[in-house]
């Protein structure tokens, strides 16, 4: 397996360009495979600064554990960070714009994830949509809720959604539409509407 550790880009559906700073090489395939992953969406409007507002990539490259965290999306890893910092002893509140965190699972199963959540500390918001994120001059994050209420962190986390990785890829340059969230839309053997061209992975959604 020959590994380039480049940019990539659709020249045709055979081709693909491999961008370095050195230069660039063109490489040629029957079939090409997209598994190219997601990364965290990041609405204008929320004031991520890389310090205190973070999305669930950045807050890997915090340099230590804050003592109180604003959780913002109840998916998979708004409750994977959320039990997580709590075990540190970190304060977290979790908010979540639906009743449930998790609605694709049990749900006697998340009636006792919400249990021990709240056993552990973590105080959930739930059916509370967030209306406005904003850094306060002393240098918490606070939260305003749809409700009225004020929620204030030393940081806070945004996770909800992702985006598929594909706006730099060229698709449009082999006839591919990425649907608004970047995902790529495959059949049931995860061929593209491009016959040679297979997607993978969480490029193709849930």
């Amino acid at each position: 397996v020959d590994l380039m550790w480049s940019e990539a880009r659709f020249e045709d559906k055979n081709t693909i360009k491999i961008n370095r700073l050195d230069g660039a090489d063109m490489v040629r395939a029957e079939n090409i495979i997209l598994a190219v992953g997601t990364a965290p969406s990041r609405p204008k409007e929320v004031p991520f600064d890389d310090l205190r507002v973070v999305d669930s990539d950045g807050f890997l490259k915090l340099r230590r554990i804050p003592k109180s965290i604003i959780i913002v999306g109840g998916g998979v890893i708004g409750v994977e960070y959320a039990c997580m910092m709590a075990a540190l002893g970190v304060r977290v509140i979790l908010t979540e714009a639906r009743e449930k965190l998790l609605e694709f699972c049990d749900s006697e199963i998340i009636e006792a994830l919400h249990y021990h959540m709240r056993n552990a500390g973590i105080t959930l918001r739930l059916g509370e949509r967030v209306d406005q994120i904003k850094i306060t001059n002393s240098g918490l994050v606070e939260t305003l809720l749809e409700s009225g209420k004020h929620l204030r962190a030393e940081t806070l986390l945004y996770s909800i959604g992702r985006q598929g990785a594909t706006a730099r890829l060229g698709l449009e340059n082999v006839g591919i539409k990425a649907d608004e969230r970047g995902r790529v839309p495959v059949g049931p053997s995860f061929q593209t509407e491009v016959p040679n061209i297979y997607a993978v992975g969480d490029v193709v959604g849930f």
